[in-house]
């Protein structure tokens, strides 16, 4: 099946068969498609809904391209790193300019949970969460040994978009100025070169939880939460109820939470967007700080959600509850704050 007969087929709600996925994404990493027939099509799977034989298909083409393609990034060998979570999400705008992503990075970190946060984004210019980095006085555009140099020293490293994926900028770039959370945000997290068996995903549609888990299981993955908040958020929400499907000791199990469930009260996201990465950084450092602006202890209990959930899947909380728990210590007492600092002082360190 070509590309053009694949775009009518998802067009008319037709599901693609998992190898007719892995040979049309294969082609399309070779440049057998032009970047607006990408576009297309990964907006159609997005409007159709994405079966897991999509999912997966789609996986192991890049899984089988950044290991033998000589065009692509190949994964990086990282055992001078000991294990360490990933966490990402697939990205929406519900918060705008904030990233829980990053602000729970530090956090977790600060527990002494090692992890990257790794932005999926597919855009060729700056994204969010690098000019947030850079607004907090952290070097972004670090390469693969400076990250992992990051991770070692202070047990949090970031990466982003093209920068850490194995994915080809000139046939994607078009998909991520579209604005809206695709496939080929999370093929990005599989392309990622810093392999880890441990990771915190959120996702943009609760539809993909499950498929998601099934994917890292099939990849070899050890630990996984997916994650995916009722009102939409990728990310666990301060709101309301958040799906969950976890992989564990080989095995898929789904609940949900709610805020109340870990002695945080629930609360609505009214306040938490931002608009300009600046307004997000001051609320973070405030949230992880001495939290005297009107919002920042909200945030502070939005991060510790998160930076629980990492700090579980990492293994250095037996259970989500004493995440939490752990998040909840770090915050209060401003260390998690001081993280920020300390990757500033650390990264700047690095020549461009």
């Amino acid at each position: 099946m070509n590309i053009t007969q694949a775009l009518k087929n998802l067009t008319q709600h037709a599901h693609l068969s998992q190898s007719e996925t892995e040979s049309l994404t294969t082609d399309m990493l070779h440049g057998q498609s032009s970047p607006a027939q990408i576009t297309a099509f990964f907006t159609a799977l997005k409007m159709k809904g994405e079966t897991f034989d999509e999912v997966l298909g789609a996986s192991l083409a890049v899984k089988q391209y950044i290991h033998s393609s000589p065009s692509g990034l190949p994964p990086r060998k990282v055992e001078e790193l000991q294990s360490f979570v990933s966490v990402s999400r697939t990205g929406n705008d519900i918060l705008g300019a904030l990233d829980l992503s990053i602000a729970s990075a530090f956090a977790a970190s600060a527990v002494g949970c090692r992890l990257v946060s790794h932005d999926g984004s597919l855009r060729a210019s700056k994204t969010i969460g690098a000019a947030f980095l850079e607004a907090a006085g952290i070097k972004a555009d670090l390469t693969l040994d400076q990250v992992i140099s990051a991770v070692n020293h202070l047990g949090v490293g970031f990466t982003f978009g093209f920068n850490g994926s194995g994915l080809p900028a000139a046939y994607f770039d078009d998909i991520g100025q579209i604005g809206i959370p695709t496939l080929s945000n999370l093929l990005s997290l599989v392309a990622n070169p810093l392999q880890s068996s441990r990771h915190l995903i959120g996702v943009h549609d609760v539809s993909l939880c499950r498929p998601v888990a099934e994917l890292f299981l099939k990849l070899g993955s050890e630990r996984v939460m997916v994650v995916h908040g009722a009102d939409g958020l990728d990310a666990i929400s301060l709101a309301t109820q958040t799906h969950i499907a976890e992989l564990k000791n080989g095995q898929i199990t789904e609940y949900s939470i709610t805020p109340d469930d870990f002695a945080v009260q629930t609360k609505s996201l009214t306040g938490l967007r931002q608009d300009s990465v600046e307004e997000s950084f001051l609320l973070i450092k405030d949230a992880l700080g001495n939290r005297r602006g009107h919002y920042a202890e909200k945030a502070a209990d939005i991060i510790m959600l998160n930076a629980g959930a990492a700090i579980y899947v990492g293994g250095v909380a037996e259970s989500l509850r004493q995440g939490v728990s752990m998040a909840r210590e770090v915050v209060a007492n401003t260390s998690a704050g001081e993280k920020i600092r300390q990757t500033a002082q650390f990264t700047q360190q690095f020549k461009k």
